[in-house]
């Protein structure tokens, strides 16, 4: 019986250390809801269209940003699509 009690307190312990690390760790990334915008003047207005909180400040520094510079960002977000080596 001490047996029994004791192998139903550890595998107790060791099912609620397992549950707390899957809790514990980092969730997936979420995908996009579609292609981000490609140019400087759609990216502006698909901020607006977000209406998120601090959607503004990163509009006025993207703004602020010179025109190569605004490219480059907007190529980051949507970099080209991965190339299939396998073919």
């Amino acid at each position: 019986m001490r047996n029994a009690t004791r192998r139903s307190i550890v595998g107790l312990t060791a099912s609620a250390v397992g549950a707390m690390a899957l809790v514990g760790m980092p969730s997936q990334a979420v995908a996009v809801e579609g292609e981000l915008p490609s140019t400087p003047t759609a990216y502006v207005s698909w901020l607006e269209g977000k209406g998120e909180p601090g959607a503004a400040e990163t509009i006025a520094q993207f703004k602020a940003l010179s025109q190569d510079r605004q490219n480059q960002f907007l190529d980051y977000l949507n970099p080209d699509p991965p190339v299939d080596v396998r073919r």
